[in-house]
């Protein structure tokens, strides 16, 4: 008597996942062609940027979907470039909300290691703790405490990234080529507005280069975010540089395109931080690659000091005066100055309310009339670390170095993993991660919308080689 098997094997599932995969790409497609056609008949009656908006409201949820890697670069060039605050923040939590529905009907879906996620639960809980006390308490004004706290939104990145990237290689891969097309769009994009003198992205200035008092109108200084990512891309160009062969033809000209972004910043905190983490990456990929990473570095130094010099004497002399003014600094109204003294009364605050701090959008100086023309230097920090203690409290603070410190040491000591040493993605990130923490000392990179995404970013990478995996972390030589 024969037996019919009920077992369901792969083969059998296979053919209907493809059928059903198929039917959804049809819906979508048609559903595509259905609101283009709506949209070209609706331009006729209403205007083209809200036809644009209607555009964005519907087919990115779609994209999100069922092409989720596109979705998030899309998703980094408007946060960039997003006019209002209050837009970019709704589009990072309908972004958060399509992402997590989309994990969850997957099903058996990892978030986060166990340590991990209890140290990000109760950094959030403290949060949530510090927006109760900001009304209940302290009686803090509503607008601000938005603009205080929303930041902190961004962590919700962590885990949503780490439970799309998967177990694999390949998640690791496409999330390093969203991280790189990033750092070369904010490059591209400072560089026109240098040239230019054009402000694209409405968070940040374009203007004549101040530096100790004297206002250099030949020169334009660019101030927005997304440097960060100019720095860790800036660090996979040359650990890339260093395995030679034809990677060097795409290295070498994808490193000076990152290094003319980060000159037109002006900023000396990054410039001094990239140059350490150009330096970290030979420490990382051990003596011997060190020595063809700092010759590859020297070189394109080089020729692009003298190229600059023959073209445009300019450039090399304000960079040379920006560097050189450093030693100028320490006085009451110069830019270290300002920074010590909002410290100062930052610490004297946290010393008075160690445990809560003053509450998300809580003051903790006077007015100064000095620096009258930023609104928000009262209740303003530079200093990431600071800042994070005197509006959530120090305990709050402790657990997220505590975060940081545990994803990178757990990194470290996976560097003899197959895939890891010699892996420009892994070495990039590891030996960027210290010098993004040691900015975040002069700059607010913790608390900063673009700079906490690429934080998320890295740790995720950092993350995929203690996944029990590690046989399998970005294996492929380019690693992108």
């Amino acid at each position: 008597m024969s037996t019919t098997s009920t077992h369901w094997s792969p083969s059998h599932i296979a053919p209907r996942f493809q059928v059903g995969r198929a039917v959804g790409q049809s819906f979508l497609w048609v559903g595509l062609t259905l609101v283009a056609l709506i949209m070209g008949l609706a331009t006729v009656f209403v205007p083209w940027w809200l036809m644009l908006t209607f555009a964005g409201v519907v087919v990115y949820p779609l994209v999100l979907w069922f092409a989720p890697w596109a979705g998030i670069a899309m998703y980094c060039v408007a946060l960039e470039v997003s006019p209002d605050l209050k837009i970019s923040d709704v589009m990072t939590l309908g972004t958060l909300l399509v992402l997590g529905l989309r994990l969850a009907t997957l099903g058996n879906v990892r978030w986060l290691p166990r340590r991990e996620l209890q140290l990000l639960a109760a950094f959030f809980g403290l949060v949530m703790l510090s927006v109760g006390f900001a009304f209940v308490v302290f009686n803090n004004t509503v607008p601000y405490v938005y603009r205080d706290g929303r930041p902190f939104m961004y962590w919700l990145w962590l885990p949503v990234l780490y439970a799309l990237v998967g177990a694999g290689a390949a998640g690791r891969q496409k999330l390093a080529r969203v991280l790189i097309g990033m750092a070369i769009f904010v490059a591209i994009v400072a560089l026109i507005q240098y040239f230019f003198g054009l402000q694209i992205v409405r968070e940040g200035r374009v203007g004549a280069l101040e530096t100790g008092g004297q206002i250099d109108s030949d020169l334009t200084r660019v101030q927005m975010p997304g440097f960060t990512f100019v720095l860790v891309a800036a660090a996979w160009a040359l650990a890339t540089i260093s395995q030679g062969g034809r990677r060097v033809l795409y290295g070498i000209p994808l490193l000076l395109l990152l290094a003319a972004g980060l000159y037109v910043n002006f900023g000396r905190g990054l410039w001094v931080w990239s140059v350490v983490a150009l330096l970290l990456c030979g420490v990382v990929l051990g003596w011997r690659r060190a020595a063809l990473i700092y010759l590859a570095l020297a070189l394109v130094s080089t020729v692009a000091v003298i190229g600059l010099y023959l073209v445009k004497p300019a450039v090399i002399d304000a960079a040379v005066h920006r560097m050189v003014s450093v030693a100028d600094e320490g006085g009451n109204k110069s830019s270290f100055g300002w920074r010590n003294l909002e410290n100062q009364a930052a610490l004297g605050r946290i010393a008075a309310s160690p445990l809560v701090g003053i509450g998300l959008g809580g003051e903790y100086r006077s007015w100064v009339y000095e620096v009258r023309n930023f609104t928000e230097h009262t209740r303003y920090v530079h200093n990431s670390y600071i800042f994070t203690a005197l509006k959530l409290g120090v305990p709050a603070l402790l657990i997220l170095l505590a975060l940081f410190i545990r994803i990178w040491w757990r990194a470290v000591r996976q560097r003899a993993a197959p895939g890891n040493r010699g892996n420009p993605v892994w070495v990039a990130t590891v030996a960027s991660w210290g010098a993004l923490l040691g900015l975040s000392v002069t700059q607010p990179e913790i608390v900063s919308a673009q700079s906490v995404l690429l934080l998320c970013m890295l740790m995720v990478v950092m993350l995929g080689t203690v996944r029990g995996d590690t046989r399998d972390v970005l294996t492929r030589s380019d690693g992108v």
